[in-house]
């Protein structure tokens, strides 16, 4: 007859074993999931880093060979060299500029600006340090030649993220999340080429009345984390004036469960991003959208 502590070991064991397979086999049991297309931005930020190491190093020894021409680089400038990469891909990614999926094409101009401008000061501060002298000749060449080197590999990078999103192998999997009238306005913009994302049907707070033609109705938000899973989305994309606010914490809690990228929507006209900024109003974020100065001759003109 067994002892009662073999017994207790047993019926421990077997009540580990049963907790293992039921995380298993649940479906939600599982680790983070990286799409094609978030795999492909990943690579795509290796190679931007690459890219900004290649544009730094590359500006500080042509500016210094016409400003010294032949004369050997001595040992302190040569070690701000060897720093320069670790120090640039920093303030870069501080930029946030090894995110492309979350800039827009005038937003990463700016802060390439700012962040090629921080970088070179932040060279000169290394060169004080490390007790060699930069001349201001050096310094404005290595400006000037960084900001076109970089300016000019942003662009072919970007050309080369708009042919993958043609071809569809840097498109999003997208589900929307709102009523059906707004899910079939959005699912019209997004099938639109080079978008970036492919929309498999709308998630919304009921059962729709009749169908939102041709995007279909794949079910209710209360089971959107479920429908991520099912429809192999990487994207949830919010009409952000058909839900609530509660609908729209749930969508935050499964985008980060699921590690899946998240859009918001905004009932605007076409509208330069850099009039746009966002402002805590209470317990609410607000889109602030920043005036049209006109000048006093284009007052003068008769409507």
């Amino acid at each position: 007859m067994p002892r009662a502590d073999d017994l207790e070991l047993t019926l421990a064991r077997d009540a580990r074993a049963g907790r293992s397979d039921r995380a298993q086999s649940s479906p939600h049991a599982v680790k983070l999931r990286i799409s094609g297309a978030l795999r492909r931005y990943r690579t795509i930020s290796m190679g931007l880093a690459l890219s900004d190491v290649v544009c730094v190093v590359g500006a500080l020894m042509i500016s210094y060979r016409i400003r010294y021409s032949t004369r050997p680089m001595p040992v302190q400038e040569l070690a701000v060299v060897l720093v320069a990469p670790i120090l640039w891909v920093g303030v870069f990614r501080a930029f946030n500029l090894y995110a492309p999926q979350h800039l827009s094409p005038p937003e990463e101009f700016r802060r390439v600006i700012g962040a090629t401008s921080l970088g070179i000061v932040l060279l000169v501060m290394a060169s004080y340090w490390s007790k060699s002298s930069f001349a201001r000749t050096w310094v404005g060449l290595t400006w000037v030649l960084v900001l076109v080197f970089e300016l000019t590999a942003r662009r072919v990078w970007e050309w080369y993220e708009e042919r993958l999103k043609e071809d569809g192998r840097l498109a999003f999997q997208t589900l929307i999340v709102g009523s059906a009238t707004e899910a079939a306005r959005l699912a019209e913009i997004l099938k639109a080429p080079a978008s970036g994302f492919t929309p498999l049907g709308y998630v919304g707070a009921c059962v729709p009345s009749a169908p939102a033609d041709p995007l279909p109705f794949v079910g209710g938000i209360e089971d959107l984390r479920q429908l991520v899973h099912d429809q192999a989305a990487d994207c949830l994309f919010v009409a952000s004036g058909s839900i609530s606010a509660q609908d729209m914490s749930r969508v935050a809690q499964v985008a980060r469960q699921e590690g899946v990228e998240v859009r918001v929507s905004a009932n605007l006209p076409q509208t330069l991003t850099s009039r746009l900024t966002l402002q805590t109003v209470g317990g609410a974020i607000a889109l602030s959208l920043r005036p049209v100065r006109r000048s006093s001759s284009w007052e003068s003109i008769p409507e």
